[in-house]
């Protein structure tokens, strides 16, 4: 019998488009129509929000949990997850900008443009340190390799590519579909994607050669978030799933949202999960 988690909270932040936990799970931060709020965990308290002047793509948590990256239309905001404040602004092309993470030691950014490319910028100075160019299509997503100066790119080109911050060139670069990849997560040795084929598909983190591939039930463009070395978060329209990498078998099923997935997070260690869907919901012992 599939095991059915009710969310615990609904954030009511209208047109939200994205969310991310925390590492520790102790708060969420949610983001869309030019507006980032951090809300506390369990209290629901708003902590702080922030005032956007440029179109919201997406927001992510560094992994030392102290700075909230938001990638607008033309700009990358690197912000104090204290107090919301602007710590460095990162002036990128003319175009969208979908993602920008920042590695575990504060030391790069990394984000994912509609111009095709991957950049890499240093988060002290605000200095762009390289610029990728091997997609054929605009880069939807991105994530740095944990412990690795290493980062990974997914692109509507349905390519998987992995770089080095010294190295221009792409480490390996692997064509999984002929769809728009829209997501990707590390999750140990591996790299997870997904996108609008209707699967998920695992690829080794240094050689880029496909592990597997797994269906993904759905009727929209999928989104997928690590939670550990066993399970993944995947979620389509209306529906969110804890699925296990061995044979993608659903092991939970997240209940709450009715429309479109727009983005995913989780803070594996604490059990919760996020996405924001008409709003974000927020589920604690998933």
């Amino acid at each position: 019998m599939l095991h059915t988690v009710p969310a615990q909270h609904l954030i009511k932040h209208a047109g939200a488009l994205a969310c991310a936990l925390a590492p520790d799970g102790d708060c969420v931060v949610s983001a869309g129509l030019s507006m980032v709020a951090l809300w506390e965990y369990g209290t629901w308290r708003p902590i702080w929000s922030t005032k956007i002047a440029d179109e919201i793509f997406g927001v992510s948590f560094s992994p030392s949990g102290r700075i909230v990256s938001v990638a607008c239309e033309g700009t990358v905001l690197c912000l104090s997850a204290a107090d919301g404040s602007t710590k460095v602004r990162l002036a990128g092309p003319k175009r969208y900008i979908f993602r920008a993470v920042v590695d575990e030691a504060d030391e790069f950014v990394v984000s994912a443009g509609d111009d095709r490319t991957v950049r890499l910028w240093d988060l002290s100075t605000g200095a762009q340190v390289s610029l990728f160019k091997a997609h054929k299509k605009a880069v939807l997503d991105v994530a740095f390799a944990t412990g690795a100066k290493r980062f990974i790119s997914v692109s509507a080109d349905g390519q998987v590519m992995a770089w080095s911050t010294k190295n221009r060139a792409p480490d390996w670069a692997t064509q999984v579909s002929t769809l728009p990849l829209t997501s990707c997560a590390v999750v140990g040795g591996l790299v997870l994607t997904a996108g609008t084929s209707r699967e998920l598909c695992l690829l080794d983190v240094d050689s880029g050669v496909v592990r597997r591939k797994l269906p993904v039930a759905g009727a929209d463009a999928a989104r997928c978030a690590q939670f550990d070395n066993n399970t993944a978060v995947i979620g389509t329209k209306g529906q969110v799933q804890l699925v296990r990498l061995a044979d993608g078998s659903v092991e939970r099923e997240l209940l709450g949202p009715t429309s479109v997935v727009w983005d995913l997070s989780s803070a594996p260690a604490e059990r919760r999960v996020a996405c924001a869907s008409d709003g974000v919901f927020v589920w604690s012992d998933v």
